[in-house]
Formats: structure tokens, C-alpha cells, sequence
């Protein structure tokens, strides 16, 4: 790996975990480090969320030694208690469009989710 992709990996985690603070989420909920993997994932191949199960789930679950189900349903937890009780300035902030609309999947929240940490990093 190279200085440049270790430095922009780095960055990465970091922007994910205060993004995740950012929402209210922590460590008390299991599909925050799923979260912060899936983030990583992502961007080291994008193409991992046109097939979220047997791609990004499994590869989630392999690393946690758990079921792909569990590693969907921590997330989608996460992402269901966000869209009922979360900040929803923050939320407008992060998802945009999106959050006005009904609860999105979890491929497209972790690609909206992506795309701000993505941003944010950028705008640095």
C-alpha cells in the first residue's frame, strides 16, 4: 500500500467514526464497526454494493465472525433508528434528498453515507 492510500485510508476512518459520532451512533450498537468496515470496503472497490449480500455482508461477516444476516440486520438497526429518532438537521445535512423520502436500503444508505465521508475528506 502506498504512503498516499495509507494516509487517505486513515483519513477515511477517522471521517467515518466522527460521522457516525456526528449521528449518535457509538460503540453500543454492534453495526457500528460494520459501519465503519463497510466504509473501508467501499472504497477499496465500489462495485461491492451491487451485490450487498453476498459481497459486502459476507465480506463483513467473515472479518467479525458472524452471519451475513446479523452484519444486515446491526446495520439496518443503525439505519431505521436513525431515520425514526435522529437529529434531523444532521441527517438533512448528511443524506440530503434522500432523508426526505422513507427509509432508504442499506446499500443505498452506506453509498450516502460514502459519498459525504468522501466529501467531507475532499473539502479538507
Amino acid at each position: 500500500m502506498s504512503a498516499n492510500k495509507g494516509t487517505t485510508a486513515a483519513k477515511i476512518l477517522n471521517t467515518t467514526r466522527h460521522t457516525l459520532r456526528l449521528l449518535g451512533i457509538n460503540h453500543s450498537y454492534k453495526g457500528y464497526k460494520y459501519l465503519i468496515l463497510a466504509i473501508h470496503l467501499v472504497y477499496n472497490d465500489p462495485d461491492i454494493l451491487t451485490n450487498i449480500c453476498k459481497g459486502l455482508y459476507l465480506e463483513i461477516a467473515c472479518q467479525f465472525d458472524t452471519s451475513a444476516s446479523c452484519v444486515e440486520r446491526n446495520i439496518r438497526t443503525i439505519k431505521n433508528h436513525l431515520w425514526e429518532c435522529g437529529d434531523k438537521a444532521v441527517l438533512q445535512k448528511i443524506f440530503g434528498d434522500l432523508y426526505c423520502c422513507k427509509v432508504p436500503t442499506n446499500a443505498t444508505f452506506i453509498d450516502a453515507l460514502f459519498y459525504y465521508i468522501m466529501e467531507t475528506i475532499n473539502n479538507c
